[in-house]
């Protein structure tokens, strides 16, 4: 999600990612929803909800940065 490794909200994310709400609110839903990030919803007016990376979605870091170090490699 981010490297700072703290909860981000979602309008943090909209800006940082310039991406439609739905969008994001689809994805964030099914990253939730696949154990890859933890949503958490705060009971305060106005609602603030953040999210944060689960394990499982630090562990695809790696995975993720091999994968763009050999597209970039192999790029003809």
């Amino acid at each position: 999600m981010n490297t700072r490794n703290k909860p981000v909200r979602f309008n943090e994310l909209k800006r940082e990612l310039s991406i439609t709400a739905t969008t994001l609110s689809r994805r964030l839903d099914e990253f939730a929803y696949s154990d890859l990030l933890i949503r958490e919803v705060f009971a305060e007016v106005p609602a603030r909800v953040e999210y944060s990376l689960s394990e499982k979605g630090k562990s695809l870091g790696p995975v993720l940065k091999n994968l763009f170090s050999w597209v970039e490699s192999n790029h003809s």
